[in-house]
């Protein structure tokens, strides 16, 4: 609990310095619209790359992501994500190919 407390003052004063700050002037606040847009950017950007192809299975754009003995098939560029299959990851390739031909 003493840790928890010392870094909640710690926290407190440098939330103090950067009230500070702003208010004197020295420092420019930031856009909030403008960094929820990078931020949202950087995490499209970040879902693209996460996972891997699987040309092996599908010719679509799908990736894989691995989660202990599951495969979940995903497409990346669909907003919201969407999840085209959570699949056992010990099947046959042959049969995991086939399960995904029949999902759209």
């Amino acid at each position: 609990m003493a840790g928890y407390l010392a870094e909640l003052v710690e926290v407190r004063k440098m939330l103090d310095g950067r009230y500070d700050e702003i208010k004197s002037g020295r420092v420019e606040p930031i856009d909030g619209e403008e960094a929820f847009d990078r931020l949202r950017r950087k995490s499209q950007d970040r879902r693209r790359s996460l996972g891997h192809g699987r040309p092996d299975l599908t010719s679509r754009a799908l990736r894989f992501q691995p989660v202990r003995d599951f495969l979940i098939v995903y497409a990346p560029d669909e907003k919201p994500l969407l999840v085209i299959a959570v699949l056992h990851g010990h099947r046959n390739p042959r049969v995991l190919a086939a399960i995904l031909r029949e999902r759209k």
